[in-house]
């Protein structure tokens, strides 16, 4: 698809956006640049230290950013022992890695094979490969367990993605959002009095 056919797939979908047509246009313009740098990075492995652990991100997995220590600190202040936690969207594995090493037992799901295959490799790496399951799933087509606590940092525009990298970041008209709240059973809710 031309860059061109793309900028019109992504305004013309069934979202309507809240913002101005020049405030759209404005970030559509912004999350081009953004994805253009992303991909022009994406040319081998990257390494992180993360919060204690030693992550490999490969060229089409969404790599680490500057704000991705704040989920994970959260991951870690939330998750205790034998509580099973979905990642949903895992990317490179990296809280789906944090929640196992707090003891719990961990399902960590992607569309992305990339992702897939990192987030083996990294749970592997870091000692804590026993404690998660990883599946190839399009948000709840392979899960239907209820969770204690799912982890889920979700595409955030409405706009289509070219590739499996932009679609950490990209989601035509918001349809994995949609799907993902249309599921509240698979939530575990505590016990009342608790």
């Amino acid at each position: 698809m031309s860059d061109a056919a793309h900028c019109q797939d992504q305004v013309a979908g069934s979202y309507t956006p809240m913002m101005s047509s020049e405030d759209t246009e404005d970030l559509r313009r912004w999350h081009e640049r953004a994805y253009q740098e992303r991909r022009a990075q994406a040319v081998r492995d990257q390494i992180f230290d993360y919060l204690g652990l030693s992550i490999v991100v490969p060229p089409d997995v969404q790599p680490v950013t500057g704000v991705s220590h704040l989920l994970g600190e959260a991951v870690l202040a939330e998750v205790e022992a034998a509580e099973k936690v979905l990642d949903m969207g895992t990317g490179s594995g990296i809280n789906a890695i944090l929640a196992a090493s707090q003891g719990a037992q961990v399902i960590a799901v992607d569309v992305n094979p990339h992702a897939l295959e990192a987030t083996w490799a990294n749970a592997d790496r870091n000692g804590i490969g026993d404690r998660i399951e990883i599946r190839r799933s399009d948000v709840f087509s392979t899960v239907d367990e209820v969770f204690d606590l799912i982890i889920f940092d979700p595409p955030f525009r409405w706009f289509t993605p070219r590739d499996l990298l932009e679609a950490a970041t990209a989601d035509k008209d918001y349809r994995v959002l949609t799907t993902f709240s249309g599921r509240p059973e698979i939530i575990s809710l505590p016990a009342e009095g608790c």
